[in-house]
């Protein structure tokens, strides 16, 4: 409670930084959420003639979009906490030169980015709401989608909000490896540039986890809903991979620029 009056102050909401970090967890958090509502409005559409014969397709389809958006919205999590950590310093170390203790610094450098970041994702609540009205006019099987069907009920709304606070959470705390705390006061530091082994290590579980889930996918002899599960935790693993062989790939080449 002692931390509040510092962390919520017009600079948290005014500043660039926070600007930034606000308008992309909005955006991100208004697709995510109108997405999962589409996903959610195929599950069961019983009133429309037809709509069984390809009701297992359209599910898949629609979870696996909003498999696509998972991955973004970490990578832009990540991103922001570095962002808000590498702004805040000069603020952090007046606070550690007037005695501070450790953990109160390290807690409001986490509340820093969190502050902006959940507002946005709140924000993205109502625009999930106001998205959703043009796209219950898209037709489906010869009958539009309807605005009460992209509804989510309010359990896995909260779920999803409640998820997508978690992930801003989890990056903040990432974003502290950046910041060192010191009686003279903090500071962004680099961290040592090291043979990435725990990165390496990551891709080869990764492909062999893609390669499994694919191998399991292809079994035509599964019920259709652990195929079509499987086939979709194919495609998230892919994206992880991509992910994290995309820094690899960059770190490659940004290292043969230096040379």
């Amino acid at each position: 409670m002692n931390i509040l009056p510092i962390v919520l102050t017009k600079q948290s909401f005014t500043s660039t930084t926070a600007k930034l970090v606000a308008i992309a967890f909005f955006a991100c958090s208004t697709l995510f959420l109108t997405v999962t509502g589409g996903a959610w409005a195929f599950m069961d559409r019983p009133d429309v003639s037809g709509y069984s014969e390809v009701a297992g397709l359209y599910r898949m389809l629609a979870i696996m979009a909003t498999v696509f958006l998972v991955v973004p919205a970490i990578s832009l999590g990540v991103a922001s906490a570095k962002l808000s950590a590498r702004r805040q310093d000069e603020r952090l170390s007046t606070l550690s030169l007037l005695g501070a203790e450790r953990g109160t610094i390290r807690a409001i450098a986490v509340a820093e980015p969190f502050v902006p970041a959940a507002a946005g994702i709140l924000a993205g609540i109502a625009g999930y709401f106001l998205l959703a009205y043009p796209l219950s006019f898209l037709v489906f099987v010869g009958e539009p989608l309807g605005y009460s069907a992209l509804m989510m009920p309010v359990w896995l709304l909260a779920l999803v909000v409640i998820g997508l606070l978690a992930i801003c959470l989890l990056s903040a705390l990432i974003g502290l490896r950046k910041i060192t705390i010191s009686p003279l006061g903090v500071r962004t530091r680099s961290l040592a540039r090291r043979f990435p082994v725990a990165r390496v290590i990551a891709v080869l579980v990764l492909i062999m986890a893609m390669i499994s889930a694919l191998v399991f996918s292809l079994n035509r002899s599964q019920p259709t809903m652990v195929f079509a599960t499987a086939s979709i935790i194919t495609i998230g693993i892919a994206l992880l991979l991509i992910n994290v062989i995309g820094v690899l790939v960059m770190r490659l080449f940004i290292n043969r620029a230096v040379r």
